[in-house]
């Protein structure tokens, strides 16, 4: 929800789609968040609380059934609402050392992450899933150079993935690609 201060982000509400997306690239149908911030009907506060309950699952712990099925359904919602927020790269970048802070933290020292590291974007470019990579491995570095205990025992690894809903000749380009990534970073893609 911070990051949604950020300026430049937009945010659409689409005919149907009950809770809207955030992105920072300029397209059709998006408008600056602050606009609708400030003109939501409960106050910027309750705006915020709106949007922090349809970027988690809380929304359903009530109901929560832990069939798989079920899941997804409530999930899927959510990456589609995150996704451009999540992978602008200044909120990219800010993303991981909370992640490797919280579970070093937590007592876990080996991060591994079934990722497929698409469409990480600024204003300027949209990176390559080598860049992308090799910007979280800059940031575990800074990370790193913050703690001396956890330079020397946290470490991460990344599972490449496609989409399950793949075509036959995209699961082979993701397959090449995962290749080529381990190829260019052994130490961490598996």
């Amino acid at each position: 929800v911070n990051s949604t201060y950020l300026p430049g982000c937009l945010y659409s509400l689409n005919e149907g789609d009950d809770y809207g997306s955030i992105s920072f690239a300029p397209t059709d149908g998006y408008v600056p968040i602050s606009s609708v911030r400030d003109a939501w009907p409960g106050g910027v506060a309750d705006f915020d609380a709106e949007l922090y309950l349809n970027f988690t699952i809380l929304r359903y712990e009530d109901q929560l059934d832990t069939t798989g099925d079920f899941l997804w359904q409530q999930f899927q919602p959510i990456f589609s609402r995150v996704d451009k927020l999540y992978h602008y790269k200044p909120v990219f970048e800010a993303f991981y050392p909370l992640v490797f802070e919280k579970l070093f933290n937590d007592g876990i020292y080996r991060f591994e992450i079934r990722t497929s590291l698409a469409n990480v974007y600024d204003h300027q470019k949209t990176y390559s899933d080598a860049e992308s990579l090799q910007i979280i491995l800059d940031q575990l570095s800074l990370w790193k150079k913050q703690d001396p205990v956890a330079r020397n025992i946290f470490s991460v690894g990344f599972i490449l993935q496609g989409i399950r809903s793949s075509s036959i000749e995209e699961v082979a380009d993701t397959l090449k690609n995962a290749y080529k990534l381990r190829d260019q970073f052994p130490d961490v893609v598996r």
